[in-house]
Parts: C-alpha cells; structure tokens; sequence
C-alpha cells in the first residue's frame, strides 16, 4: 500500500507592533490614525508576509486622551496569521486662546487704599475644552495703596490637559477724591497809621486728604494784597492741591477796621488872673494839634462849657477836649484852669543893732525890722528877715530883707541894716609838743602845735609862738610861749614845753648789678656794687646785704635788700635787681635718622630721635624743628636741632631725616553685576569694584585681573581682583565676585511660507527656518514651538536666548489645499548656501553711529535691482519699510530719525538672496 506525506506550514508569523503613541488634537480636537507598519516581521516558510491594519488608516480620534487600539494582523498566505497591538492616544498640546481687558484704574478709598478685585477675561477658548479654567493672579484681595500704584494681573487659562496660556493687564489706584478743607471764621485786620492794611497769610483751620498726607495749600489773593479805608472787605480763597489732579477750595473775608483813636494834644495847664471881684470864666480853647490815621478831621469837643465861672483864689476846672474820628474811636486829653490873686502886699522896714553873746552869736525876728505893712485884698503876715542870725563875721553893718505875703501867693520886701557889735576878750590855752628834726636836722613848729584849743567868742585873729625853731642842739625840752590875738584886737599869751626828737630813718638809695657766673657757676656781690649814694639827717653807721653768694640756681632776676642803720638806731632799706647772666653757649651734636609715615600720613620727630649727647654748663632744653612730616615730604629732610639753656644761649646742628611710607593701601572690594552691550561686551572699570579702598597717603592707580567680559562668561560669578598701589609702590589686592548678565532680548525676525498640505491634510513647518535671521547679542538659544502641524493658520514664534530673554514674531503661513505631501521635509524659505553667496555682494554701512537726529545708510549693489529695506525697534515693531529701485555701485539714504524716542534700532536690507542687518543707537 502505499500513502502520500504532505508537508504543511502551521507555524504562525512573528509580528512585532510599534510603540504606543499620540497623536496631536487638531483646532476641532480631533485626530485621524495614520498608517502604521509592524517594527518587524518574519515567518518559517513564507517571505512574502502582509500586515493588515484595524482600523483602519483615517479612523477618527475625538477628544483628549481618546485611545484606539491598533491590531496589525500579519498573514504568512499559508493560513497562519499572527497579531499584536499598540495603542495611538489623541492628546491635546494646543494651549488656550486669551484675551485679557484693557488697563484698567480702580479710585482710592479714604484711606489712599484699593483692591485689585476679581477679574474677568474678555474671551476665552480651547480646541478641546469648552470653558477652560481661569485663574487671576495675584487674588482679588491683593491690597493696592497710594496714588499710581500699579499692579500687573495675570488671567491664566487652563484646559486641564496640561495646556495653559496667560495675558496681563494693569490696574492702577487713582486717587479722585478732592482734599478736605476748612477756612478760618471771617476776620479783621486793624488799620495802620495811612489806614492801610494787607490780607496776610493764612493757614486752613484744617487741611486733610485720603492720599497726601500734607496737601499743598495756596491762598487767593496774595497776602500782600492791600486793604485801604475803614470796613474795607477782601474774600480769600484758600485752595488745597493734593498733587494728584485733585483740589478743593474754601473762603473766608478779611474786613479792615479803624481800631486806632485820634491823636490829641491839649494845651498846658494855665491860670487866669482874678477881677476886681476875686473871679473868671474858663473859656474856650482849642486843642493845640489833632490828627487820626483814617479820619482827616476829627471832630473835637470841650467840657465844661467856656462860659462856666470860677470864683475866689486857686479856684481849679479841669477842662477836657476830646477827639471823635466818626469811625467809633475817641481820644481825650485834660489840662486845669486855675483862677490867682496876683496883687502883692506894701511893706515898710525900720534899722536895728545887735550885740553878739559869749558865743558870738546873735539873732532878730522879723517885728525887729518892720515899719509898717498893707494889701489890697487879705493880711499882711510875716513870713521871714534874711538873714536872722549872725556871727562874728558877720561884726558892722548888715542889709538883712522882710519877706510877708497876704495869703494868696503874692509876697512883698523891703530891706533893713542890722549893725552887730563884738567885745569880749580870747581865752588862751597851751599844751606840750614833740618836734622831729627833717631830714637836714632841722625842725620848726607852729603855734597850731602848741595851741591847746584857745578860744574867742569870735575869731582868733592870731597866734604866734617864741622861739618857733630848733636844731639838733636843741634835743630835748624848750620852754616857748604862745600869744593869742582876737579880730577887735584884744590879745592873750600862755607857755608850753618843746621836746625836739630825731626819728628819721637813713634814706637808702639802690643800684641794679650784673653778675656773670663765673666757670663754677658762682658770683659774689658786695655794698658798693648796690649802694647808689644812700644817706642820712645824721650818720649812717653800718651796711648790711641779704645775699652775697649767687650760683646757676638764681640764673636771671634776684632782688636784694640793702639796709642800713644810723647812730640813733632808724633803719632804711632798699632793694635792687641782681641780673646773674650764664654766657657760656650749649654744644649741640646731630644724628641722622628714618622715619615712617603712620597709618595717619603722618610722622613726629622727637629732639631726641636726633640728639646726639648734646651738652651745656648748667641745664638746656632740645627742640627739632621742621618735626612734623607728611606724605608730600617723603625722602630726605632736613631738620635743625637747637640745644637752648636757660639763658636763653643756643645753638643748632642739623640731621638728615629719610621720610618713607611702608604702609600698604588697603583694598577694599564688592561683587558687581555688568550687564552685556549691544554687542554682548561689557567693559569693567576699576572704581566698579572699589569699595572704598584707602592709603594713608593716596591711591596712585588700580587695576583689575580682567577688564573684558563676553558672552561666554554668563553665568556663575568669576572672581576678580582688585589691585591698589600707592605713590611709594606699597600695593594690596582683594576679590570682587563680577557677574556677567544678558538682559537684552533677540530682535526675532519671521519669514512669511507658502505650504501645501500632503495627503494627510497637513503639513509640519519649523521656527527654527522661519526665525533663522532674528539675531541676539550673543546667540538665539532656542526656537519655540520646534515645529508646527498645520491645516492652516499663522505661527507665533518665540526666540530665545541662552539667558532666557525672549522676544516673539509671526510667519503668515499660507496653505495651498492640493500638492505633494513634504516628508518630514521643513519648509525651506531661503537656503543658507544661496544666501551666503548672494551677501558677498552687498555691503551695508550705517553712520553716524550713535546718532541723534539722522542717519546715513550706505550700501553697495553689484547690479541694478529692487531692495527692501526695513527698521525695527527693540519691541519687533516696523518704524520703517521702503520699498525702491537701486543702482548698481554705492547707494545712499538719509533716514530720519528726529521723531523717534531715543533707544536701539535694526536696520535689515534685502536684496535679491542678499540680506544684511546693522543695529544704530539714537540717543540725544
């Protein structure tokens, strides 16, 4: 028998599915699944494998994070298939679209304070969330305070699928409630002496606002604005400015009023002769000057009446005048009319003789002289005789006057002779006397020294004394008498006893001396070097001197007594100056010295810093003179050293002094942080770093490790040291972290692209091609987003730089609904090769740089052609697009740039492929 053995493929494929994987949402928030190929797959028998795909290739994707499931079925045609599976997530990467309010301002509350408040977004959408989630910061209850403050809110919207996007606005506190003010209550100024008078300046009873805290308060009108005549009104205006745009005003008047009485001057007070009945009137009498300082003529009034009668002596009114300027001020001013007796009584007068008593006195009473007497209206009385005593001078003939008045103030005389008479004897009486010989030896005495109070009832006329003059004979006891004689001539005589004494000291008459200390350093004085003549009435009989012996201790002035006695034992003294000299000179011996500055600049030079054993017979004293040095005086000076004795002799010797400064400066240094230019440098100056370093002298120069910073030193701080040195070499150094910041952001530059959308309805377009000509300071770090799914719409590109400064353009992107899919090509704008060739022949040159109103640009094109030439501001905005037909060779264009603000421009030139961008700084 026989059978037949088939053989038969079982062994199902090896199939290997890609990763799990996602997709982006589109504006709808959808996605289609693409075509997906096994990672591998391999069969035993077949080499002809097919992979199925379910579900299939354009399956819609709705909503984020919707999962489908991928089968690949792979079938290796002999009945064997084999699966495996993947996942393809719908995920959404599109950020919220956000639109902020307007900056907006919230009003001040009373007390200068606000809240930020809740805020609502203008508009809000997502491509997958109906109502995103919108989130203020900061919160609502973010407190603002004081006027202007500004606060910057931040609306994020977020979708919830990770995806946020945010706007800002301001709020700004205004403050829009005016200031509170009170004026003072209306009031009155007084009137000067023209009745003038000035507002002044016045201050509100009260002034306070929500916001300023002192608000500035100005017064209308001025306060020199004059007021003139009584009742004359001004309304002031007090206004209260808060210096935010809010004010607020309040009045009061200011009346000037005539507080000021007239001036009156009445006349001095008088007197009116009485009639032949004893009487008067007062009269009428006008003021004797009246003036006001409002009123010219003052009305004046006298009370009492001129018709009002006085009677009888010494009768008085007070008579008053008053001064009425009719503005309710009155001055008034008095004086006394008197009425007077003025006729005076007759007298007679009769001689009388008056004989002087014991005493030699004597006295009369008016009756003693009076004839007769009479008046007209009263009695005669007796007032007085002058004189009516009398004394031995007054012996003979004497006019005396009578005095008598009748009551009323008037008085009469007459005169009368008295005739006094004197003749009594004097009384004389003796006393013993001491005499002293003068200083000739001689002596005298009067009759005063005898006289012991002799006495007449008049005057003694004379004395005389017998003998009256004695010599030195005489010492010892004289018998002398003495005779008295009156003025009448009676005379008198009495003895007394004279004892003549000698008592006179010797007179001693001193002459300065000199003495010259000899080489021990003594002198000796003796009488005859002081004694100048001294004498005496008789003999000097010794001499005595209180030193003799002089040494270096008594250098200079000594007074000396000199004294010397007579024979009687009287002692006289005197004194001279004994001048004790030391001429013997000082020896001065120098040494040279170095001195250095202290920490002060400065260096004192003691004498004995350069004393060299200097000398002198008796004591000296060093002195160095320049001694003091500073940092001008360093190297060698000169100084004198001078040895001076107490004599005053001196001498000098000099000494070199080195002046030297070793005290080193100290460095005193802080961390800095320099911000990259322009062309992303930064210069570092010295005195950045300084901080504060000193010499005790001065700094001569600084100097730093390293002056010039890059872009390639952004970052971590670099130490740098700090080098100080003084004018003598001295140095230190010490470190200053510096740190190397870029704050300026790219200037982004986007191209425009026409794409076509492939098969799949979309086409990938990338910033980094779209943005290839922004420029930065240093470098573009980044390009953001790095590429872009389209079906249509424009890119916002954001460009960064390596410290993250960012600065943002857009690329319309126009997309064509037919054409050949791009795989995974990016759209190309312009090549880098074409371009490079095309630069090398356009030259651009931009001058003056800086500039300050215009500026040149210079450019150079190979041929005739169009350029495009365009200036942007550091924002990204245009300021300037020209579009123009060149000519070959040099171009020249005036830009003006009078109107712009000062800061950085770009100036980008097109032309053909060639492009070329300079920066110019307008600053005035």
């Amino acid at each position: 028998c026989s059978f037949t053995v088939t053989l038969k493929d079982v062994t199902p494929p090896q199939i290997t599915c890609p990763a799990n994987t996602t997709i982006s949402a589109d504006a709808n928030c959808n996605g289609l699944l693409g075509t997906y190929s096994p990672v591998s797959m391999s069969d035993n028998c077949s080499t002809n494998l097919s992979a199925v795909q379910s579900p299939a290739a354009g399956t819609l994707l709705s909503g984020h994070d919707d999962v489908e499931t991928v089968t690949l079925t792979a079938d290796d045609g002999n009945g064997n298939t084999q699966n495996c599976t993947f996942t393809v997530t719908l995920k959404d990467v599109t950020a919220p679209q956000i639109t902020c309010p307007a900056n907006m301002t919230v009003a001040a509350d009373a007390n200068c304070s606000g809240q930020v408040g809740a805020h609502s977004v203008v508009s809000v959408s997502d491509n997958c969330t109906v109502n995103p989630v919108v989130t203020q910061s900061p919160a609502s209850s973010t407190l603002l305070s004081g006027h202007d403050d500004l606060e910057t809110i931040i609306l994020t919207a977020d979708d919830g699928n990770g995806n946020t996007q945010s706007c800002s606005f301001t709020v700004t506190l205004k403050d829009v409630t005016a200031p509170q003010i009170t004026c003072p209550a209306n009031m009155t100024v007084f009137a000067d002496a023209n009745c003038n008078g000035q507002v002044g300046a016045h201050s509100p009873a009260s002034v306070s606002d929500n916001c300023t805290v002192n608000p500035t308060v100005t017064q209308s009108p001025a306060a020199s604005t004059g007021l003139s005549g009584h009742n004359d009104v001004e309304t002031v205006t007090l206004t209260a400015d808060d210096g935010n745009g809010n004010t607020q005003s309040c009045t009061f008047t200011v009346t000037l009023k005539d507080i000021t009485a007239p001036q009156i001057t009445c006349p001095a007070n008088m007197t009116i002769a009485a009639d032949g009945n004893c009487s008067g009137q007062v009269g009428a009498h006008s003021a004797v000057s009246v003036s006001d300082n409002c009123t010219v003529n003052p009305v004046v009034t006298q009370s009492p009446a001129p018709s009002t009668g006085l009677s009888g002596q010494n009768d008085l009114e007070i008579v008053t005048l008053t001064a009425d300027d009719g503005n309710g001020n009155s001055q008034s001013c008095t004086f006394t009319v008197t009425l007077k007796d003025v006729t005076p009584p007759t007298l007679v007068c009769a001689p009388y003789t008056l004989p002087l008593n014991t005493n030699g006195m004597g006295s009369i009473v008016p009756s003693n002289v009076l004839g007769s007497g009479t008046d007209n209206c009263g009695t005669v009385n007796l007032v007085s005789v002058t004189p009516n005593t009398f004394s031995c001078q007054n012996l003979g003939a004497n006019t005396v006057t009578l005095l008598a008045n009748d009551g009323n103030g008037n008085s009469s005389t007459c005169t009368s002779v008295v005739t006094v008479v004197d003749n009594i004897p004097p009384t004389m009486a003796c006393k013993n006397a001491t005499v002293w010989l003068n200083s000739s030896g001689t002596a005298s005495i009067t009759p005063a020294d005898v006289n012991n109070n002799s006495t007449d009832n008049c005057t003694l006329a004379s004395l005389a004394v017998n003998p009256f003059a004695f010599i030195c004979a005489n010492l010892g006891s004289n018998i002398v008498v003495l005779t008295g004689t009156d003025q009448s001539g009676n005379t008198a005589t009495c003895q007394s006893t004279v004892t003549v004494l000698d008592t006179i000291r010797p007179t001693m008459i001193c002459q300065n001396a000199i003495l010259n200390l000899n080489n021990q350093g003594q002198a000796t004085l003796t009488v005859a070097d002081v004694n100048n003549g001294s004498f005496d009435n008789c003999t000097i009989v010794t001499f005595q001197l209180s030193q003799t012996q002089f040494n270096c201790s008594n250098i200079g002035n000594n007074t000396v007594t000199l004294r010397g006695t007579d024979q009687s034992g009287n002692m006289g003294t005197c004194t001279a100056i004994v001048t004790v000299r030391d001429l013997v000179l000082p020896t001065a011996l120098c040494k040279n010295i170095t001195a250095n500055l202290g920490a002060n600049g400065a260096v004192t030079i003691l004498p004995g810093m350069v004393d060299n054993g200097s000398s002198d017979n008796c004591t000296f004293s060093l002195s160095v003179t320049p001694n003091t040095f500073n940092c001008t005086q360093i190297g060698i000076q000169m100084v004198t050293l001078r040895a001076t004795d107490s004599s005053g002799n001196s001498r000098t010797c000099t000494a070199r002094v080195t002046v030297r400064d070793v005290t080193a400066p100290t460095a005193k240094c802080k961390n800095v942080t320099l911000a990259l230019d322009i062309v992303g440098k930064a210069t570092l100056n010295p005195l950045q770093i300084d901080n504060g370093s000193f010499d005790n002298c001065s700094i001569a120069s600084r100097s730093v490790s390293q002056t010039l910073f890059n872009c390639s030193e952004i970052g971590a701080a670099e130490n740098v040291f700090l080098t100080v040195t003084d004018p003598s070499g001295n140095s230190s150094t010490c470190t200053a972290l510096v740190t190397v910041v870029d704050n300026m952001a790219p200037v982004p530059y986007c191209q425009n692209a026409t794409v076509t959308l492939g098969s799949n309805g979309s086409v990938t377009v990338y910033a980094a091609v779209l943005a290839d000509s922004s420029y930065d300071n240093c470098s573009v770090w980044s390009y953001s987003p790095a590429a872009k799914t389209y079906y249509s719409s424009n890119l916002v590109i954001t460009v960064r730089d390596w410290s993250n400064n960012a600065a943002t353009c857009t690329s319309i992107i126009t997309v064509l609904p037919n054409g050949p899919q791009p795989v995974e090509q990016p759209v190309i704008l312009n090549r880098e090769d074409d371009i490079r060739l095309a630069e090398t022949g356009l030259a651009l040159a931009v001058f003056p740089n800086p500039a300050t109103d215009a500026t040149m640009v210079q450019f150079d094109l190979e041929k005739a052609m169009d350029y495009h030439l365009t200036v942007y501001d550091m924002a990204g905005r245009v300021r300037l697009l020209l579009d123009q037909a060149g000519e070959k060779g040099q171009n020249n264009l005036r830009l003006d740039m009078s109107t712009w603000p000062s800061g950085l421009y770009w100036i980008k030139l097109q032309a053909g492929m060639a492009e070329k961008i300079k920066s110019v700084l307008l600053q005035r």
